[in-house]
C-alpha cells in the first residue's frame, strides 16, 4: 500500500455518491416537470376544449351511430408523392431540415 491507494478510493466513494445522488434529482425532477407541464398547459388546455364543444376526434359521432367515424379518402399515391415526401422526412431526421 501507498499513498495512491486512499486517495483513489475517497475519490471513487465520492462519485459514487454523486452518481447516487445524481440519478434521484433526475428521477424527482422529471416526475416534477411533467406533473408541472400537464397542470399548467395540458389539463387547462382540454378543459377549455371541452367547454367550448371541440371533439376533434368525433367521439360523438362514434357512440350516436352505428357507423364508423373513419372518413375515407380516395387519393391514388403515386411513386413521385412517396418518394418526394419520402424524402423530406429523412432529412428532416437526419438533418432537422423541413425542405
Amino acid at each position: 500500500m501507498n499513498m495512491e491507494f486512499p486517495m483513489f478510493y475517497s475519490i471513487t466513494y465520492i462519485a459514487a455518491l454523486w452518481l447516487g445522488l445524481t440519478n434521484l434529482l433526475g428521477a424527482v425532477i422529471s416526475r416534477v416537470l411533467l406533473s408541472v407541464v400537464y397542470f399548467l398547459i395540458l389539463l387547462p388546455m382540454g378543459l377549455v376544449r371541452k367547454l367550448m364543444g371541440k371533439d376533434a376526434l368525433n367521439l360523438t359521432g362514434f357512440k350516436k351511430g352505428k357507423g364508423s367515424v373513419m372518413i375515407n379518402r380516395d387519393i391514388v399515391f403515386l411513386q413521385p408523392m412517396i418518394s418526394k415526401t419520402l424524402f423530406k422526412i429523412l432529412n428532416y431526421i437526419y438533418y432537422g431540415i423541413f425542405t
